[in-house]
């Protein structure tokens, strides 16, 4: 027997599905070829890993929860106003917070450039006194 169709067999093997006489030769490979017998061993392994993880744990709790949250439920709405309001919340919160660092940022800026302008300059701008309309008439 080669390599290739003992590992191939191996879960054939392990779960007892092949005749007698390929079981007794993957066997005999097994004690002869250590990389197929370290594939068998890692294979056993592996199966008992899934296996343990396949038992369910049950949690006696379980039960006591689901039936507080159909009561709570059936109760009435009382719970899920929070859960309507909370949205809300954030977002009006989320906008308050936008434009409170909107005018926190611009009001060192504002007072920087009012203090670095030379009167000079400041009398030059008249926008303020004239219209554009009037200045497009001329």
């Amino acid at each position: 027997m080669n390599c290739q169709l003992c590992k191939k067999e191996l879960d054939s093997y392990i779960e007892g599905k092949l005749s007698d006489d390929l079981k007794n030769q993957i066997e005999a490979h097994l004690l002869i070829c250590s990389d197929c017998k370290d594939a068998y061993r890692l294979q056993i392994l592996a199966d008992r890993v899934m296996a343990a993880e396949k038992e369910l744990e049950v949690n006696p709790f379980l039960a006591t929860r689901v039936m507080a949250e159909i009561e709570t439920r059936e109760s009435g709405t009382v719970r899920s106003i929070p859960n309507v309001l909370r949205p809300v919340l954030i977002t009006i919160s989320m906008g308050t917070a936008v434009f409170l660092g909107v005018i926190m940022g611009s009001i060192p800026q504002y007072k920087k450039i009012r203090e670095t302008i030379p009167v000079e300059l400041a009398l030059i701008d008249d926008t303020r006194i004239e219209s554009i309309d009037l200045l497009s008439n001329e």
